[in-house]
């Protein structure tokens, strides 16, 4: 139950902890360059948090800065680099500017971002493109930096395609993270900009930043500037058009982040002689008021899960489920250990190899596996149960997010449903990817499955132990694996897998 700094704070502190850590670096990194980009622009006056203000008062980001996902370690990766760009650009000008080899952990930091989400691949190359104006010309030299860069990214994505057999993770596949969805994804926009009005902030923050950039002829200047809203910019449209996602805000965070860095901090005019200085303090007024106002009264309608909409307030569902106000440990979450739980725990004490499955069934299923497989249960969500209940206990999911199989389910023709919970692995399929055979027609179509040429391929590259051969064979097949999709009605996947 404890990881890295375990003998001085439990796992799930630590990742409340590192959440706040890596956002706080995040607001620095975003401070710290936007008072170098207006101080370059000439401005002297004293500073105000603009942007940083009308981030910190969204109440989406509180969530998920401590939800233990990705958010805060992009807002990190965001500010990191946005930093680290405007120290370069306003550093030298002209042939004294260094080569963008130097230092070398500067496009190092710039290739990490698919690595902390793959979307992060826009503003990675919105970034690198600063880096090279901010830097002293020279293909050579840029051509190293893309390869220092991408080197990390590479290996991984190496190891990625011969340990799991697959191009992508798996989540992206059980999401579909490259189909199109536009119209939900326009409804989470507006889901995530209504209830907080955030088009006053935004809007009132690219009018500062017209009416406080004044770089003249300084082109790295005005490429590191523009780096995050250009990236941030085409990160949330990608949002929009795969659809979105089903907690409240999540998937928006990264991109209004990035829209609003550049002017996280602005200077205020030393008098109130043009429109430029009037219009920029009477913006940051209206940004200040708005924060006062959305920190302390404006809040999303919804309420937990809500079935009736396709996004959710994730955190309020989950502390309705704990019956804790701040629920953060594993005991926190001891409500959730119901009957089925207690049934699996002793179907393990017996010692017996089991599938265990409930879901919508009257009554549960329990189906027999092979010798030494061990208990297996199948639910819908992979998260705080599992956990709870050790690592005696194997579990797989529904929806794919964590089964091979389940993740490469075809998408319903009418996609009514949360994105990321569209798929559903019957109890049929899942008994069949571990050797076992449920009873009935359905079961017997399941089992044969696995045999043919495809699947086989792909259970191989999975659960066959990891040797170099294993490993380059998964290498060559990762591509038809990623692209592999199954039919939900076992009969017609048994038809086109077997022919």
């Amino acid at each position: 139950e404890r990881a890295f700094l375990g003998w001085l704070v439990p796992v799930e502190w630590l990742g409340v902890l590192s959440g706040l850590a890596l956002t706080a670096i995040g607001f620095v990194g975003i401070i710290v360059g936007s008072v170098r980009l207006q101080r370059a622009s000439g401005r002297e006056g004293f500073l105000v948090p603009v942007g940083a203000l009308a981030l910190a008062v969204i109440p989406p980001l509180w969530d998920f800065t401590t939800s233990g996902l990705e958010n805060a370690l992009v807002f990190a990766w965001i500010g990191g680099c946005f930093s680290a760009l405007t120290r370069r650009a306003v550093a030298q000008t002209g042939d004294g500017r260094p080569s963008p080899l130097h230092p070398l952990w500067l496009p190092v930091l710039v290739g990490f971002g698919p690595l902390i989400r793959p979307e992060l691949g826009i503003l990675t190359v919105t970034y690198w493109i600063a880096l090279w104006m901010a830097s002293k010309p020279g293909w050579r030299d840029r051509l190293w930096s893309l390869v220092a860069g991408l080197a990390a990214p590479a290996a991984y994505q190496i190891f990625r395609m011969g340990y799991y057999a697959n191009l992508v993770p798996n989540t992206a596949l059980a999401k579909e993270g490259m189909a199109t969805r536009p119209g939900h994804g326009w409804q989470y926009l507006v889901d995530f900009t209504q209830p907080y009005h955030l088009l006053i902030p935004v809007g009132a923050c690219a009018l500062v930043a017209v009416a406080t950039w004044r770089f003249g002829s300084e082109r790295p200047l005005w490429a590191v500037a523009a780096a995050p809203v250009v990236g941030g910019a085409l990160f949330g449209i990608y949002v929009v058009v795969i659809g979105g996602d089903y907690m409240h805000g999540r998937m928006m965070l990264g991109p209004i982040f990035a829209l609003l860095t550049p002017v996280a901090v602005v200077a205020m005019p030393v008098n109130l002689r043009g429109w430029r200085q009037v219009g920029t303090v009477a913006l940051t007024a209206v940004v200040v008021i708005w924060a006062v106002v959305a920190g302390t009264s404006l809040r999303s309608s919804h309420v937990g899960l809500a079935l009736d909409h396709l996004t959710a307030d994730e955190r309020g569902f989950w502390i309705t489920q704990a019956g804790v106000d701040n629920p953060v440990t594993v005991e926190d979450y001891f409500r959730l250990t119901g009957a089925d739980e207690v049934e699996v725990i002793r179907l393990a004490d017996s010692g017996r190899d089991v599938f265990f499955f409930h879901g919508f069934y009257p009554q549960p299923l329990n189906i027999a596996l092979p010798k030494g497989s061990g208990v297996w249960a199948q639910q819908w969500t992979m998260g705080i149960v599992p956990y709870r209940m050790g690592t005696e206990i194997n579990y797989t999911d529904i929806e794919g997010l964590v089964d091979p199989v389940g993740a490469r389910l075809r998408l319903p023709p009418v996609r009514e449903q949360r994105p990321g919970h569209e798929k559903n692995l019957i109890a049929e399929f899942a008994v069949a990817e571990l050797g076992g055979q449920a009873d009935g027609p359905v079961g017997k179509a399941a089992a044969h499955i696995m045999t043919c040429d495809q699947m086989a391929r792909l259970q191989a590259g999975i659960r066959d132990p990891m040797t170099p051969k294993r490993f380059f064979e998964n290498i060559l097949s990762s591509t038809a694996n990623t692209r592999m999709r199954i039919s939900g009605d076992v009969f017609v996947a048994e038809s086109e897998l077997c022919g």
